[in-house]
């Protein structure tokens, strides 16, 4: 038996909606293709960005690397030439401070005259001075001529020992270390011991 009319329209109706439907689809899944190709350009476009921003990094990290080779050494040479030109400078100013300190001859004439004067008061009518600045005169040529004798041993060490303690007390205060009054006193204590030495007393004593 053939299908009743009304069932023929049904299954038009039928047709129509599907027939409907799917241009609907087809339109959703042709925006939907578009897209993904849209996307798939995108996509190979930015692989390409990406390799080239890749390549570009690269390069730069290159150029990093180049640059710490050579920045880093510098920190040394900075740390050197700082060491240097502190050293530098901490010598000058001790140089300086040792300058402002009176000088071994002048300390020594000065100490001289007052030992004579004392030994004046006591020893005076059976012992004769030569002259301070004359004993102080002759025991400056003989420390400093350049000879070499045994005897000089003694007049030399008198000078080099009152240097030291004068650079000793200089270097202290620069290094800001506490000094004590017998380190204070030290330098002068020195020639005071040391004129009253034999190799030292014949240059004073007639």
């Amino acid at each position: 038996m053939g299908l009743a009319q009304e069932n023929v329209s049904e299954l038009k109706d039928t047709i129509e909606a599907a027939n409907a439907r799917q241009a609907e689809l087809r339109a959703k899944h042709d925006d939907a293709r578009s897209t993904v190709a849209s996307l798939q350009a995108k996509i190979k476009e930015n692989e390409t960005t990406n390799d080239t921003l890749k390549r570009e990094m690269q390069e730069f990290e290159q150029q990093m690397r180049v640059i710490a080779s050579e920045f880093n050494p510098l920190n040394e040479t900075i740390t050197d030439a700082e060491e240097r030109i502190a050293e530098y400078l901490y010598a000058k100013a001790l140089e300086e401070l040792i300058d402002k300190q009176e000088g071994f001859y002048t300390v020594c004439e000065r100490l001289l005259t007052k030992t004579q004067e004392e030994l004046a008061d006591t020893v005076g009518d059976f012992v004769e001075f030569i002259d301070p600045a004359t004993a102080v005169a002759n025991m400056r040529a003989a420390i400093e001529d350049g000879g070499i004798g045994y005897n000089l041993l003694p007049l030399r060490a008198g000078r080099d020992n009152y240097d030291k303690a004068i650079r000793d007390l200089c270097e202290a205060k620069l290094n800001d270390r506490p000094i004590e009054l017998s380190a204070g006193m030290l330098p002068v204590d020195r020639i005071k011991d040391w004129l009253r030495t034999d190799a030292v007393i014949q240059y004073w004593k007639k």
